[in-house]
């Protein structure tokens, strides 16, 4: 069931009557049947009036006859204009009628046809304007570029009749402005000359426009591609190509001209990424050639001046296992490699070796045990450098903190210094040689070695070797398990 009572729908229905009605309004002026009548005998004519090109229509409604009956010309009469006047001229002629007027009756019957006959072609005319009006803004507004100033002086030559699709052809435009020109081409047909001039003032403007806005954009443009053309070849000029990249003008230049730029920032990046990764290449090489000073380091490294007393941070042969593994931990910050207490091998996690490269060229050591029982009988510790040594220098060193060695060798690259003191052996090897690095074998130049035994494990040694022979040389079915055991470890427990 409505919501609206009887009386309610009649005022809702008022209301919208007055509305239509007021949108229905016209321009013209409501004449008399009298003039009306007299004006309906120009239907004889033959003359005709021009309205546009394509618009041609009887001159009955010539200025100087509409005029003087309606108060306007006929140009500026809407649809609705039409209608109304044909309303009034059936009105009249109904009223000649009944009066028995047949001649007035027939004369505004035939204005009456040919009213209805020209209200489309004149309403031609204003469809048209608006289509063209909506085409004309629409280019106006498009995205500027050289190419919309050829696509407003062509709408122009449109405007005049002019047939320029082989030439919008020829142009790198989108498909939608292509078609505001065909609406253009195909309005111009109907549009008064009073449009065309109206039009093509508009296109001027929008033209100028264009132009100064391309001025400003080409010139703001440019020094972007200027400021490109400077930045320097450094991390700096790598953040500032991000900017630039993003730089609002590249939004208002044409799609290539954007393409281009960005594939210029692209190679100037991959220049630059280069020039730095040459520079970082010179660094490091020139680092690199810097030679290591280790004396400090061996120093802090060893301990006791006399080979009798000598130890790494308390690492020494004669010690027992148990507590030189626990040195590994406190005293180095070392872990065991894999294997564990079979292959007795220790040295520093991966991240505390990248600390060390990074920040002393070295790769922190590392520490292999040899065992006789449950005691240390042998102590090597192995360190390698990024850059070269000077091998007088820890030579020098070595000299001064226990004499001059037994033994001493010089094999090109690097030397061999042995002492012997009270049953302590001590052998120490710089050089600009790696042997098996840690980690990172390729980023290392030079190496020291640091060996230590005791003459017990010498001659723990023999004797091992010895009981391996002899176990060899025994049938298998004779054996012990913990012979076979040792025969298969390398016999050496």
């Amino acid at each position: 069931m409505s919501h609206f009572s009887i009386p309610a729908r009649m005022i809702f229905i008022a209301i919208v009557v007055l509305t239509l009605g007021s949108r229905l309004s016209w321009a013209i002026e409501q004449p008399d049947c009298t003039t009306l009548a007299k004006w309906s005998t120009g239907h004889k004519t033959t003359d005709t009036i021009t309205l546009a090109p394509k618009v041609v229509i009887s001159g009955m409604f010539a200025d100087d006859r509409t005029e003087p009956v309606y108060a306007t010309a006929v140009a500026s009469w809407t649809r609705n204009d039409f209608n109304q006047v044909g309303r009034w001229l059936k009105d009249c002629r109904r009223t000649a009628s009944k009066q028995r007027d047949k001649t007035a009756s027939d004369l505004l019957y035939k204005a009456y046809k040919l009213v209805s006959k020209t209200a489309r072609p004149v309403g031609n005319i204003d469809k048209f304007r608006q289509h063209c009006t909506r085409a004309v803004d629409n280019l106006i507004g498009y995205h500027r570029s050289d190419d919309l100033n050829k696509v407003l002086e062509l709408a122009r030559q449109a405007l005049q009749g002019a047939d320029v699709a082989s030439e919008m052809n020829n142009l790198s435009v989108s498909r939608s402005v292509k078609n505001e020109v065909r609406t253009i081409q195909n309005a111009s047909g109907y549009l008064t000359p009073g449009d065309v001039e109206t039009l093509s003032a508009k296109l001027g403007q929008g033209a100028t426009a264009v132009k100064q806005e391309m001025a400003a954009q080409n010139k703001e443009f440019e020094a972007l591609k200027r400021e490109l053309a400077v930045v320097p070849m450094t991390h700096e000029g790598a953040r500032t190509l991000d900017r630039l990249n993003k730089h609002p003008v590249l939004r208002k230049v044409s799609r290539q001209e954007a393409m281009d730029f960005h594939n210029a920032v692209m190679k100037k990046r991959q220049a630059i990424s280069y020039a730095v990764q040459q520079q970082k290449a010179q660094k490091k090489a020139a680092a690199a050639a810097v030679p290591i000073k280790v004396a400090a380091h061996m120093e802090k490294l060893i301990r006791g001046d006399s080979i009798e007393e000598i130890s790494l941070r308390g690492v020494k042969p004669g010690i027992p296992y148990l507590y030189a593994k626990k040195f590994m931990s406190t005293r180095f910050s070392y872990k065991a490699a894999t294997g564990g207490d079979v292959l007795k091998e220790f040295g520093p996690t991966r991240g505390d070796t990248g600390r060390f490269k990074q920040t002393e060229r070295r790769d922190g050591g590392h520490f292999e045990l040899e065992t006789m029982g449950k005691t240390v009988g042998q102590v090597k510790f192995t360190e390698h450098y990024t850059g070269p040594m000077d091998l007088n220098e820890p030579r020098n060193w070595l000299m001064e903190r226990f004499g001059k060695p037994d033994q001493f060798k010089f094999l090109g690259n690097a030397i061999i210094m042995s002492w012997n003191d009270d049953g302590m052996n001590l052998m120490v090897s710089p050089g600009n040689r790696t042997t098996l690095p840690y980690r990172s074998p390729r980023e290392y130049k030079s190496s020291l070695v640091i060996t230590m035994w005791s003459d017990d494990y010498k001659e723990y040694l023999i004797a091992a070797k010895k009981r391996c022979n002899e176990l060899r040389n025994q049938p298998m079915s004779e054996l012990s398990v913990q012979d076979k055991m040792d025969i298969m470890k390398g016999c050496k427990s």
